[in-house]
């Protein structure tokens, strides 16, 4: 993954960038915290789930390795997100696998919440952009 976001309630993502995220973080916690043997890691959120993510490569790239990138956290990291283990099991680059049409997801919840939420609230905005876009007018029903 090579975006991010700094907190679960920012809509967008920015890209990867060791400059930009010192500059937004000025390399303070939560963002900048200790990990294994003392090494300061850093993490972020993951523009797609809300899941936390740890930025791998920022200051040191890894042996074949052209960018830094983000990598799913296996667990929830203070002051980040919590770790919502069924969305980031679903989520497309985390370990991808195949699936079954007889898998189904267990709640409603997380980003698809979010996108429905603002489609209902935003409903004549969306309305508006498909007659813009498709030039085609959307009347409401007629009654009898």
């Amino acid at each position: 993954m090579d975006e991010y976001k700094l907190r679960v309630e920012d809509t967008g993502g920015k890209p990867i960038d060791k400059d930009e995220f010192e500059a937004d973080t000025l390399r303070r916690e939560p963002w900048y915290q200790c990990g294994s043997g003392d090494k300061l890691s850093q993490f972020a959120v993951c523009p797609a789930c809300d899941n936390p993510i740890q930025l791998v490569g920022l200051y040191q790239l890894p042996d074949n390795i052209k960018n830094p990138f983000g990598k799913h956290a296996m667990a929830g990291i203070r002051g980040i997100a919590p770790l919502d283990t069924e969305v980031r099991d679903n989520f497309p680059y985390f370990k991808p696998r195949q699936h079954q049409k007889t898998d189904r997801k267990a709640r409603f919840d997380g980003v698809p919440r979010k996108i429905i939420g603002l489609l209902i609230e935003q409903f004549d905005r969306l309305v508006y952009i498909l007659e813009e876009q498709t030039q085609v007018v959307l009347l409401p029903p007629t009654r009898n």
